[in-house]
């Protein structure tokens, strides 16, 4: 029985290209699609429940003055309140030019959690990953 040694095994340099070619594509699409679910979690993980507590003091607040207040030092926090993670910069604006009857609180983008790796704006209405949410319930820039 004669055994044929001519006959090689292994990989051409040329098929180790496609499969590197091949793996490098979808390391990236994965990357894009991380990046995105990381700044979509970095919003209801970390400014979303900030502003529901602070959100709360503002109707404690509104119950004994009433009237809500854009000064959130009068409801025990900073000035600036950064949420607890440092993606959000938080504030208080009147809703409607009355800050009596209902107050919209901000959560404002800071850093990596305004724009993505490719410095394309997140929200398609142009808010840069701000988050707003006011006393009547309504939420915006989640999505």
């Amino acid at each position: 029985m004669k055994i044929n040694r001519s006959r090689k095994i292994g990989f051409t340099l040329l098929e180790m290209l496609v499969v590197l070619v091949i793996i490098g594509l979808l390391a990236s699409i994965a990357m894009v699609n991380y990046q995105a679910f990381v700044l979509k979690s970095n919003r209801a993980g970390d400014a979303l429940p900030y502003l529901n507590h602070i959100m709360q003091a503002q109707e404690r607040y509104a119950a004994e003055q009433g009237s809500y207040t854009e000064d959130l030092t009068a409801l025990g926090f900073d000035e600036a309140p950064i949420s607890p993670g440092g993606h959000y910069k938080i504030e208080a604006v009147a809703c409607d030019g009355s800050i009596v009857r209902c107050v919209n609180l901000r959560a404002l983008a800071q850093g990596n959690q305004s724009k993505d790796s490719n410095d394309n704006d997140l929200d398609k209405d142009g808010k840069y990953g701000d988050i707003s949410y006011n006393s009547r319930g309504e939420k915006t820039g989640l999505d």
